[in-house]
C-alpha cells in the first residue's frame, strides 16, 4: 500500500491508497494475474463515530490475457489510519464490467483479508 496523503497531514477526504498484487487461483499456486487498485478517503471519522472511516475502492483484475479484465467498485468500513480493513470481515463491491472473455460481466466480488496478511477474492459473476 502507498499513500497519497492530500490536504492537512493525517485523514481528511480525498487521501489515496494505491496498491498492486499478484493473483493466484489458490494460495502458494501459480501467479494467474494481476490486481491494481487504490481506496479513497470519503468519509473520515467522526466525534459520533472515531473508529470508523469509509473509503471507496476501485480494483482491476488482469487475467492471463492483458485484455481480460474485471472492474469492480464499492465502499466498505475502514479503522481510522489503518491502510487495510479488519481480517476475517469481508467486503463485497460491485462489478462494473469486463473486457476481453469477460466482456460483459457484472456481479460482485467479495474480498476477505486473511489472518496472514493475504486476501481471498471470491467472484459471483452473472453473465
Amino acid at each position: 500500500m502507498s499513500l497519497l496523503d492530500l490536504g492537512a497531514p493525517g485523514p481528511s477526504l480525498g487521501d489515496v491508497y494505491h496498491f498492486a498484487a499478484q493473483l493466484r487461483s489458490k494460495p502458494g499456486g501459480p501467479v494467474t494475474g494481476e490486481l491494481m487498485g487504490s481506496k479513497t478517503l470519503i468519509k473520515i471519522a467522526s466525534d459520533a463515530n472515531p473508529n470508523l472511516e469509509r473509503r471507496a475502492t476501485l480494483m482491476f483484475f488482469t487475467f492471463a490475457q492483458p485484455n481480460d479484465q474485471i472492474i469492480a467498485f464499492g465502499v466498505a468500513n475502514y479503522s481510522p489510519n489503518v491502510p487495510e480493513f479488519e481480517a476475517g470481515q469481508p467486503a463485497i463491491r460491485a462489478i462494473l464490467g469486463g473486457t476481453g472473455k469477460y466482456m460483459g460481466a457484472r456481479g460482485q466480488v467479495e474480498s476477505t483479508r486473511q489472518a496472514d496478511g493475504t486476501y481471498k477474492q471470491v467472484f459471483t459473476l452473472l453473465k
